[in-house]
């Protein structure tokens, strides 16, 4: 994962996550897993978005720009694109190279726990596609270290991601209503539908980008970590993803 790792300061409680557009059932919950694929057991935490007013994080092109950046982060944290979404791997092809995914598969997995939150803050058509500017928060995502304490991954500095992402010639067949939200953690089903990822910049240098997603989050930057590398003995809570992914039934 990225080079981002800085301690919090504040406890649990702070994570309201009431932030725009956000849920308020922030109960922990224990992670479930979608048939027919799983997180990786040492990607313990969950994803929470929330979008601009206007921007449905249930039509196609958010859901495609969801798994895609949600399987990024899971095949960071798992060393292998083979670990992403099911269909991340033919989304990606044309990155093939770019990203190596940790490339550190002889060595061992950290472990990680918490939240990371998400925000939809731009999203305009191209010609063969969408472009989509995203807040990432992962203040909330902690290491378990070899010594059984917990740090911190992100630091009070939300990052901007841009993802450019291309609509299939033609529109891939789907049995039934392709719902992309629900209970779970992850889909069990390929949500990118022939769709594919032509750029992703992680951290841009949009200055009007940064300001917006400093306010986005459900934690004030005086709420967020504030020391580097200061062990805890409890993390911050895994909360129920949002939107989160339909049970394989009921896809």
């Amino acid at each position: 994962m990225r080079a981002r790792f800085v301690a919090m300061t504040m406890v649990v409680m702070a994570l309201t996550g009431c932030g725009p557009g956000g849920d308020t059932d922030d109960r922990p919950v224990e992670p479930a897993l979608s048939a027919g694929y799983a997180v990786p057991d040492n990607v313990g935490f969950n994803f929470r978005w929330t979008a601009e007013s206007g921007i449905d994080l249930a039509s196609r092109e958010s859901t495609v720009v969801r798994a895609y950046l949600e399987s990024y982060y899971i095949a960071l944290g798992a060393h292998s694109s083979e670990k992403g979404y099911p269909g991340f791997t033919d989304a990606t092809a044309m990155q093939l190279g770019r990203w190596n995914y940790g490339g550190r598969s002889n060595q061992p997995l950290n472990q990680y726990t918490g939240t990371q939150f998400e925000h939809l803050l731009w999203l305009s058509p191209t010609a063969s596609g969408w472009f989509a500017t995203v807040c990432t928060g992962d203040y909330a995502v902690m290491r378990h270290g070899e010594d059984g304490k917990y740090y911190n991954v992100g630091s009070t500095a939300v990052g901007t991601e841009e993802i450019e992402i291309v609509a299939p010639p033609t529109p891939v067949a789907v049995s039934g209503a392709l719902d992309s939200s629900g209970p779970e953690r992850a889909p069990s089903r390929d949500m990118f539908a022939g769709w594919t990822i032509r750029h992703h910049q992680p951290a841009t240098a949009n200055i009007e980008a940064d300001r917006q997603c400093d306010t986005r989050m459900p934690d004030a930057r005086e709420a967020r970590p504030q020391q580097v590398n200061q062990p805890h003995d409890v993390p911050y809570p895994s909360l129920a993803p949002i939107p989160g992914w339909p049970r394989s039934d009921q896809e």
